[in-house]
């Protein structure tokens, strides 16, 4: 997510169980799960990797594989 002269909007959404981040530009959406669910199979490759995240204090951490 660059900076540019247009489409620079960002939508961020929080719901029990995931972290949404709506990036305008390419109309996509990262669903970030907050629970472990365990690992996508290593043949499962996604755009954005297999993402999990965490609340540590008031930062979300993120990890992506894939």
């Amino acid at each position: 997510m660059m900076p540019s002269a247009y489409n620079n909007n960002m939508q961020l959404f929080q719901t029990e169980d995931n972290v949404v981040i709506l990036n305008e530009m390419v109309h996509d959406a990262r669903i970030i799960p907050l629970e472990w669910r365990g690992d996508l199979p290593s043949s499962v490759w996604q755009w954005n990797g297999d993402s999990r995240g965490r609340w540590d204090g008031d930062t979300l951490a993120v990890e992506s594989r894939n």
